[in-house]
């Protein structure tokens, strides 16, 4: 047991002399880099409603990005032809179908959604949608008929 005692306390020393001790009056200097990254940030400006035949304008009034960036806005809703289906506010078992017309005057579908791209310096440019009805039966009961347009827009590099 001794053996083992004193097989430990010597360890212990080697280890403590290969430590190099700092005294409290040896000054020490170091530096390490903080940061905080701002990220980008834009406002997004949609009509509350858009009247179908009637031009609407989609626009990012506040536009705050890093070099090499851009938002693109997108349009969904539609199915994979671009239709958009209007049910009727007080019967909802009819229906219309409207396509809406992205600011190229291409129909906006799954694949061709996108509305604008906003660059750098673009506050104040405004991308105008437009909108037509496709297929109205000549029975269609009257009725206000809506149904719901979204958008997405994000930054991403150029």
């Amino acid at each position: 047991m001794k053996k083992i005692f004193a097989m430990v306390l010597a360890v212990c020393m080697l280890i403590s002399f290969a430590i190099p001790a700092v005294s409290a009056e040896e000054v020490q200097d170091a530096s390490t880099t903080v940061t905080y990254d701002v990220p980008d940030s834009f406002m997004l400006s949609i009509p509350a409603q858009i009247e179908v035949g009637q031009p609407a304008e989609i626009a990012v009034p506040t536009l705050n990005l890093k070099e090499g960036r851009h938002v693109v806005v997108k349009a969904y809703g539609m199915n994979d032809s671009g239709e958009l289906t209007l049910t009727g506010v007080h019967d909802t078992n009819n229906s219309i179908i409207a396509y809406m017309y992205g600011a190229n005057g291409n129909i906006l579908k799954p694949g061709d959604d996108t509305v604008g791209v906003f660059n750098i310096g673009d506050e104040g440019v405004a991308y105008t949608i437009s909108s037509s009805i496709l297929y109205r039966p000549a029975d269609t009961v009257p009725d206000t008929y809506q149904g719901t347009l979204y958008f997405s827009a994000y930054s991403e590099a150029i």
